[in-house]
């Protein structure tokens, strides 16, 4: 606003000074000035003059009335602030004209717009000509000049004159910069220097609160390293819980087992007299089952009279029915036919009548048994009288009449069906005759009129004369069952070697916030202001009250003076003149007739370079700076050289903590560095760019920059590592870490001795990180391997050797350990376990070892030269383990053994020179087998001690191998009969295993001779297979039919058995014709025979008779 405002005030001034002839007058108003604004106020050079007339910014000043100071000077020259005019005024502004009477000179004011906006203007003051001046007057740029030769070169120049007039503004402007500068670099610095302190004090809260965070941190990683170690406790804590509770139940489940073996035994002892007793009573229901089933088939042939047949008769119902009776109550009918006995007749009608009431006798017995006494009872009289009627009955069959009688009756297939039936029971009740396969009756066989259903086998054991039926018939006894064996348990093994506490766990610390970013603190990072030299030199000025304001009381006038000078001749030639750039300098001069060509006959142009530019030579320019080249020349013409501007490059190095580099850079750039410029961090210090020195302006020349750096203390992190525990601290630079506290530890094979940290302690420069160190140390080694051993610590024992059991162990380290910590040592070497006290033990004590010879064994010790050392008095140690008294023994050679039970094991006292054999008791178990079980007498037993045994099979089975598994092998054994053994305990545990078998048992059939007849062998219970049956040869007439086999046969095998065969004397044959019995013949033939002829004859009449008559009749009617 006031730069357009002092524009047109500029240029209404520049208007009246071309008019009135008037000095140009600037004002520079009451704006307050900047660097900036002062150069381009102080700018009335033509925009691209690269030499235009300067005044110092110093001289300027001094022009107002006012001494610049030192700074003002410096910061004046450093800024470049300096009063700039063009002082060259074009060609063309004059002219010459030529006349009969000399040359007249004329010119014209000249004014051009400064680069600040302002119009300058030259005006035309006098013009000379050989010599000669003429002033310009009243405005009138014109002079003439006479009394001229012709033919001569003449130069006309006119001066010029540039009067600039600035007001008191500009001074005071001029005046109040350094003074403002000063007092503006001098604010800045003290705000930064308030943000800085609000800035570190924001770090300080940031640090104090990082401090705090740390330390929280660090109590949250120790109870986190609590809590892991609780945790780690707590899950051993339950494990042991549950393993103690898991051991319990397995305990309480063995106890179970011991219990239920126990009783299994008892059972077992219950068992095997219930299979004996069970053996007697089968023995004898076999026995009674088999006199039953031989009673049952002796009433074989009575039970089939009442068996049914397909039609739903059976032999009781035709003899209650009316087969028979329609041959009895026809008798005198069927005697008229004659040939037909009366005997026969009336026998089967009284043999009929008798059968019914024996057959309703039989079947009113109620049970089995009553059956049979009422069968043996009348067993004769039941035999007899079938016989009676099955003669009868076929005798009467065998007479046409009585056929045709019971054909017309319809019930001649049931005679026939019913005297089959007769046939099969009579021979089957008369044990001296044997059915015949080949009987019939008028080509009808047995197997054709009879039903298979009440055929049976006849076997000759009808009579039951040496049978009798038991008066009880006992159950089939009921086999015990074998009790089941417990599954075995085996005895739980503690997995814990101590009793553990139940952990607390650690009081809870909650994980500390992470504090905010440190910019949430701090706010950006405030940048330290960047001030030149001359800005630093007026802020200095001004904070001592050397620089201060001063009135510029009134204004300046500055004047200016240039000349244009143009060469003519007073003649018909033309005159050529060559020019430098700054239109003064005469390069080359010549003059030619007019219409010929002129050409440059001097040095190439050159041009100085500056700081800024070089210059080349690039043709000429005419007045307006139009190119133009030398030709034919009509007048007086000038050239002015030209020149292209070259921008001269600069080295401008930058060089900071992470190294150097070199750019270029035209005059006038600002130059750009691309290192890092980031803060960093060396020895202890935080170090932040604070700017350059010198401080960076614009290009003028080769430059080399140093990069600035403001240090700051910084808070380091320290760490000490102790194993996987770090304990961290915040120190300050320079600060001497504090360390911590570091206590010797041991593991299960070595122990560690602190004894430094990684480094030495320094004062802290940056995060450190220290770690502890530790001298490693065998707690014990192998006294032939050296290799370490592990060590079990319990409560108030240090167990060293279990799991890698050696004979020798070398001491030094944990000796002191147990010493230091008041807890026994315990030894573990191979079979053999040994506690001392740490008390008892020698001072110089270095190794121990188990010495073993045999089964024999002496506790040696030896210091640290090799030397053996033993206590005087003895040594009482306790041999470990879960054992008592009653489990192991011990025996000594040049030594007394006395022992004591404790809560360790057993206590021994062990004297030098002497060696001891100690024996364990080892296991005794029966393996669970098939079909069978091993019962011992001890669960336990010392070597050479006699064990005793016995194997019992389950009923049907036998001992097929008995053998002992030991730690030596497999051991055969021999059982006796009874299935009882013993054995000598070794020196291992024992299993008894035996096998059992399915028992086999040879059953053989003999004659009566003694003969074999077959032989088989069969599984317990199994049915045995019958040979033929057996037959007796015909000796004296007298004739044998097989009776059975003696013993009464066991179907079921039970034992190995010799059954022989047994034959009663009978015959063979048809009943109805080669029939014969034992009984009273002429009884036989009184009441059978004769009856039985009287009747055929009878029938036969009988029918005679009524052939006879049916042929009269015959006749009769034919007649």
């Amino acid at each position: 606003m006031m730069l357009k405002h002092r524009r047109v005030w500029a240029l209404l001034l520049a208007v009246l000074a071309v008019f009135c002839s008037i000095p140009l007058s600037v004002s520079g108003e009451n704006e307050e000035w900047t660097a900036q604004t002062a150069g381009l106020a102080l700018n009335f050079a033509l925009s691209g003059d690269q030499d235009p007339v300067t005044v110092s910014g110093t001289e300027l000043l001094q022009a107002f009335g006012v001494q610049a100071t030192a700074a003002e000077k410096l910061y004046f020259e450093e800024q470049g602030i300096r009063f700039r005019v063009s002082d060259r005024v074009p060609g063309s502004c004059i002219s010459v004209e030529r006349s009969t009477d000399g040359l007249t000179v004329q010119a014209k004011s000249y004014g051009y717009t400064a680069e600040n906006g302002i119009t300058v203007w030259w005006i035309p003051r006098s013009a000379t000509v050989n010599g000669n001046t003429v002033s310009f007057e009243n405005g009138k740029y014109e002079a003439h000049f006479a009394a001229l030769e012709k033919g001569k070169v003449y130069e006309a120049r006119v001066e010029y004159k540039a009067e600039l007039s600035l007001d008191a503004g500009i001074g005071q402007g001029l005046s109040d910069l350094g003074y403002t500068v000063g007092t503006q670099v001098a604010d800045r610095r003290s705000a930064y220097e308030t943000d800085l302190k609000r800035y570190n004090e924001g770090l300080a809260r940031y640090n104090a609160d990082l401090a705090a965070y740390l330390k929280d941190k660090k109590n949250y990683e120790d109870y986190l390293v609590l809590q892991r170690n609780y945790l780690a406790e707590k899950e051993a804590y339950d494990r042991y819980l549950r393993e103690k509770q898991d051991y319990e139940e397995k305990l309480a489940l063995y106890e179970a087992y011991l219990q239920a073996e126990e009783a299994y035994e008892k059972e077992w002892a219950q068992y095997e007299e219930q299979s004996e007793e069970y053996k007697r009573q089968y023995e004898a229901y076999v026995q009674t089952e088999a006199l039953v089933n031989a009673c049952a088939s002796c009433i074989t042939a009575m039970e089939s009279v009442f068996i049914v047949d397909s039609t739903g008769r059976s032999m009781y119902k035709t003899l209650v029915g009316g087969t028979v009776d329609t041959v009895v109550q026809n008798k005198e009918q069927l005697l008229s036919y004659g040939g037909v006995d009366e005997n026969d007749v009336d026998n089967a009608g009284n043999a009929t009548v008798a059968l019914i009431r024996l057959t309703n006798g039989y079947k009113a017995q109620g049970t089995d048994g009553e059956k049979f006494r009422y069968y043996k009872e009348n067993y004769e009289e039941i035999r007899d009288q079938f016989i009676l009627l099955y003669s009868s009955l076929f005798s009467l069959c065998k007479n046409p009449a009585v056929r045709s009688y019971l054909n017309k009756k319809g019930k001649l297939e049931r005679y026939y069906q019913f005297i089959a039936q007769l046939y099969v029971i009579s021979t089957g009740l008369d044990d001296q005759t044997t059915f015949d396969a080949e009987w019939n009756l008028r080509e009808h066989t047995v197997f054709q009129v009879a039903e298979e259903v009440q055929l049976f086998p006849d076997r000759n054991n009808a009579d039951p004369a040496e049978l009798t039926y038991p008066e009880t018939v006992p159950p089939e006894p009921v086999k015990p069952v074998k009790p089941t064996a417990p599954e075995k348990v085996e005895k739980p093994v503690k997995s814990w070697t101590e009793e553990l506490v139940e952990p607390v766990e650690p009081e809870k610390v909650e994980e500390p916030k992470t504090p905010a970013d440190k910019e949430t603190y701090t706010g950006s990072e405030p940048k330290m202001p960047v001030f030149t030299e001359g800005e630093e030199a007026l802020e200095k000025e001004v904070r001592q009250g050397t620089l201060g304001k001063r009135a510029v009381q009134e204004g300046c006038t500055l004047d200016f003076y240039s000349s244009v000078s143009k060469a003519v001749s007073y003649s018909g030639a033309a005159t050529a003149r060559f020019f430098d750039a700054d239109r003064k300098t005469l390069l080359y001069s010549q003059t030619i007739p007019k219409g010929e060509e002129i050409s440059y006959g001097g040095a190439i142009p050159s041009k100085s370079g500056d700081k800024q530019f070089t210059y080349r030579f690039s043709g000429w320019v005419d007045e307006e700076g139009n190119a133009v080249q030398p030709g034919v020349l009509e007048r007086d013409t000038d050239f002015y050289a030209s020149y292209e501007a070259l921008a001269v490059d600069y080295t401008v190095t930058f060089r900071t903590h992470t190294g150097s580099q070199t750019v270029k850079a035209h005059y006038g750039d600002l130059p750009q560095c691309s290192l890092s410029l980031d803060s960093y961090r060396e020895n202890g210090y935080e170090y932040v760019f604070s700017g350059w020195t010198p401080a960076l302006t614009a290009v003028e020349g080769d430059r080399e920059y140093t990069a600035l750096y403001t240090r700051k203390s910084v808070d380091y992190v320290v760490t000490f590592k102790v194993g996987d525990r770090e304990i961290s601290g915040v120190y300050a630079t320079g600060e001497m870490p504090q360390a911590p506290e570091v206590a010797d530890y041991r593991d299960s094979r070595y122990f560690y001795c602190f004894e430094g940290w990684s480094e030495e302690l320094k004062p802290v420069s940056g995060d450190e990180e220290y770690v502890a160190r530790f001298r490693k140390e065998s707690l014990a080694t192998d006294l032939t391997t050296g290799e370490s051993i592990p060590v079990e610590e319990r409560e108030g024992i240090l167990a060293v050797g279990k799991g890698s059991m050696s004979n020798g162990y070398r001491i030094s380290t944990l000796l002191a350990l147990a010493e230091k910590e008041g807890k026994a040592i315990r030894f573990c070497f191979e079979g053999l376990s040994l506690q001392v006290s740490v008390e008892e033990l020698p001072k110089d004590l270095s190794a121990v070892a188990l010495k073993k010879e045999q089964e024999q064994f002496s506790f040696h010790m030896e210091n640290p030269e090799g030397e053996s050392v033993f206590p005087k008095k003895g040594l009482s140690v306790v041999l470990c383990g879960e054992l008592t008294e009653g489990e192991i023994r011990i025996f000594g050679t040049n030594a007394e053994v006395e022992t004591e039970q404790t809560g360790e094991g057993i206590a021994l006292r062990l004297e030098e020179n002497a060696s001891y054999r100690v024996e364990r008791k080892y296991s005794v178990t029966g393996a669970d087998a098939e079909n069978g079980r091993i019962v011992l007498d001890v669960r336990a037993a010392f070597p050479g001690e006699k064990v005793t045994g016995r194997a019992s099979a389950d009923l049907g089975f036998v001992i097929e191998a008995l053998s002992l598994q030991t730690g030596f092998g497999e051991i055969t054994v021999l059982p006796k009969e009874d299935g009882s053994f013993e054995f000598e305990m070794p020196q291992s545990d024992v299993t008894a295993q035996a096998a059992f078998r399915q028992a086999k048992y040879l059953v053989r059939f003999l004659d009566e001779d003694g003969t074999e007849l077959s032989r088989g062998v069969y599984s317990y219970g199994e049915k045995v297979v019958l040979p033929e049956t057996p037959e007796k040869e015909e000796k004296g007439g007298v004739t044998y039919v097989f009776a059975g086999w003696s013993p009464v046969l066991e179907e079921a095998v039970a034992k190995n058995a010799d059954y022989r065969a047994v034959f009663k004397a009978g015959t063979k044959g048809e009943v109805d014709t080669t029939y014969s019995s034992p009984y009273d013949s002429s009884r036989f033939f009184s009441r059978v025979v004769l009856p039985a002829l009287g009747m055929l004859f009878g029938i036969v009449g009988a029918l005679t008779a009524a052939v006879i008559a049916v042929r009269k009749k015959h006749k009769h009617k034919k007649d």
